[in-house]
């Protein structure tokens, strides 16, 4: 299972911008077990199309 955490966009805080106009869409997770590095799933879009599913340490 995953829930909706937050949604980032392009900003000064952002470290790597990878493309135009991403958005990233980060999820926490709840399954195996604890995640005690909070190191939930990640989406990035760009101009309207998924690029990158990943951790969300993608987005900082």
């Amino acid at each position: 299972m995953i829930h909706l955490e937050s949604i980032v966009i392009e900003s000064e805080y952002v470290m790597e911008s990878k493309g135009d106009n991403p958005l990233y869409i980060l999820f926490s997770r709840d399954w195996g077990g604890e995640d005690t590095e909070e190191n939930g799933v990640a989406v990035l879009i760009e101009d309207g199309e998924v690029t990158e599913v990943g951790y969300k340490d993608i987005a900082f």
